[in-house]
């Protein structure tokens, strides 16, 4: 197993322990991009938001 694999299970585990469900969309280049979405988020409900509001939900129902 490469190590980009296991680092990607265990990111998933983390956020499912949180109640979300991963999705991989790209590799360890990206992981700057996960960090600030992330530091985003924990701003919002620092600030009393809810983080669902602050990004549209897509339905996809229709593709």
């Amino acid at each position: 197993m490469r190590r980009h694999d296991a680092a990607l299970g265990i990111a998933a585990g983390l956020i499912r322990d949180l109640g979300g469900v991963p999705a991989a969309i790209g590799g360890p280049e990206h992981a700057q991009q996960l960090e600030d979405v992330a530091g985003f988020v924990m701003r919002l409900v620092a600030a009393g938001h809810n983080p669902v509001t602050a990004v549209p939900v897509v339905d996809r129902s229709q593709d």
